[in-house]
């Protein structure tokens, strides 16, 4: 009995230790966001101008390969954003801001206003985002998105899960950011097998 509880906590720990390697930046293959496991669902870079930006990184309760289902999950998510060079954080919130408009109707749009001027001013200040720095948004069940860097709270949450819903929509959206980064984050075809 006592070697199947060791067994089962070497195995915990082993897991715990699992780290994927895209470019520079180790990936922790589970974490504990808020009390809850979320497990790795996809990671990749994200290119601009031919310079890799930054590492893109997708956690989840359970496993999704499609925008659609992960919608629809309630549980907590996380989406973390690890930079390989300096960025401004008013330039990422207006590529965000942009893409966020051009993935939703004139309905979403209006109805998203208010919560997105509140994370697009929340990011600008940042300032800037030093590289090796990781943005992360979490979706808090009860509470809406919470953005931390480093892992360190910056300001309240901002109410609602539509606003996390389109901020999936950056990397995961038709009009995404990327198509090979989308299929990455949700482990599509081949390029689900692989993570830049």
């Amino acid at each position: 009995m006592m070697l199947f509880a060791l067994c089962g906590l070497f195995a915990a720990a082993f897991q715990a230790l699992a780290q994927t390697q895209t470019r520079d930046v180790s990936l922790p293959d589970l974490i504990v966001a808020g009390g809850a496991e979320l497990s790795l669902n996809g990671a990749g870079v994200r290119r601009e101008a031919s310079f890799d930006r930054y590492v893109v990184a997708l956690y989840l309760a359970s496993r999704h390969s499609s925008l659609d289902t992960l919608l629809i999950d309630k549980a907590r998510k996380r989406i973390a954003l690890t930079f390989l060079r300096d960025t401004h954080a008013a330039n990422l919130a207006e590529t965000m801001s942009e893409t966020i408009a051009d993935n939703l109707t004139d309905s979403e749009r209006e109805s998203l206003k208010a919560p997105l001027e509140a994370f697009v001013a929340a990011l600008r200040r940042l300032g800037t985002l030093r590289k090796g720095t990781t943005l992360q948004l979490d979706y808090v069940p009860g509470s809406g998105t919470q953005i931390l860097l480093d892992g360190r709270a910056h300001g309240p949450a901002i109410r609602g899960a539509d606003l996390f819903h389109a901020l999936l929509q950056v990397w995961l959206g038709k009009d995404a950011l990327d198509p090979a980064l989308r299929r990455a984050l949700l482990r599509q075809g081949s390029a689900g097998a692989r993570v830049q």
